[in-house]
């Protein structure tokens, strides 16, 4: 039996929700990442999260793929995007206390 957390349930949902509306998807680029906005960093975010396994990876690691973001806590970090919707979405990247390593991703508004 294949078991689906509700979190992993709900980006799915989510990536399928995107693909139905005009906003066009393009490769991550980290560079691009680094210098954009939520505009930019939203058309990127797909390609990112099916490319690139956030899960278990250091602050360092994260920090070389998708920078500090400004709203930042002890153990999360968030990146604003733009999905071409009409709120702005938020990437929440969860540490684990103890490791000090990504737990969880989420996507929500």
């Amino acid at each position: 039996m294949i078991r689906v957390s509700l979190g992993t349930l709900f980006l799915l949902l989510l990536l399928l929700a995107s693909a139905c509306n005009d906003f066009e998807n393009e490769a991550f680029n980290r560079n691009k990442w680094a210098k954009g906005d939520y505009h930019v960093r939203g058309r990127m975010y797909y390609d990112f999260l099916i490319n690139h396994q956030l899960n278990g990876m250091t602050r360092e690691e994260v920090a070389y793929w998708l920078t500090i973001p400004s709203d930042t806590l002890k153990c999360l970090w968030t990146y604003h995007l733009d999905l071409g919707w009409t709120a702005l979405f938020h990437m929440e990247v969860q540490y684990d206390s103890l490791s000090q390593r990504v737990d969880s991703v989420r996507v929500w508004d």
